[in-house]
């Protein structure tokens, strides 16, 4: 077995690659809910407590939560990793934190916590996306999930806007069952041979 189709704990070696995958994408997503703090058009408009008058405030209340959300995430699981591995805790810095959760993360892929794991960081994932991508989205579903064993649904979620990047099709059941829009492909059916 080569190290990539090695299965990882209770992960295959797919959804581990994914995983790290998805790990990988957070400093740039961060810094891109960043930008979208201080957008170039218009600024949200807010009331500001104790005034009869609303003020304009760059900030987007979506970016700001996106950030939060990526930064609990990261800040929860690393001192996890820290307490429970005993190892020193990264810096309160989301390339420091990612990269200390990436050289752990075969231990990680076996924790019993995964799961929870997996579901915050699609929650967070999902959250920066539509802050620095906005646009309309679509679900579609597509059946039955692919993975051996798994009893999820699959739904295809679409981005409008030629945000393609954004779109997948997700496994209901472990958000580690993903695929992009390369590989939908595998989605259509095939036409019936004739006998």
């Amino acid at each position: 077995m080569t190290a990539s189709s090695r299965p990882h704990g209770t992960l295959c070696a797919r959804c581990f690659d994914a995983l790290q995958t998805t790990l990988s994408r957070l400093p740039r997503l961060y810094a891109e809910a960043e930008q979208a703090l201080s957008p170039a058009g218009a600024p949200s408009l807010l009331r500001v407590s104790g005034t009869s008058r609303t003020e304009a405030l760059p900030v987007r209340s979506q970016a700001v939560e996106a950030r939060s959300a990526l930064m609990a995430v990261l800040s929860s699981w690393s001192a996890l990793v820290a307490d429970e591995r005993r190892v020193g805790a990264p810096d309160r810095e989301v390339r420091e934190m990612v990269a200390f959760l990436r050289r752990h993360l075969e231990w990680l892929a076996r924790h019993p916590a995964l799961h929870e794991l997996l579901g915050e960081l699609e929650e967070s994932v999902a959250l920066a996306g539509r802050c620095v991508q906005p646009g309309q989205s679509r679900q579609v579903s597509v059946g039955a999930c692919r993975e051996p064993e798994c009893a999820g649904n699959l739904v295809a979620h679409m981005r409008s806007g030629g945000a393609a990047a954004a779109s997948e099709i997700r496994c209901d059941s472990d958000p580690a069952h993903r695929w992009a829009p390369h590989e939908w492909h595998a989605f259509i059916p095939r036409a019936a041979c004739p006998v």
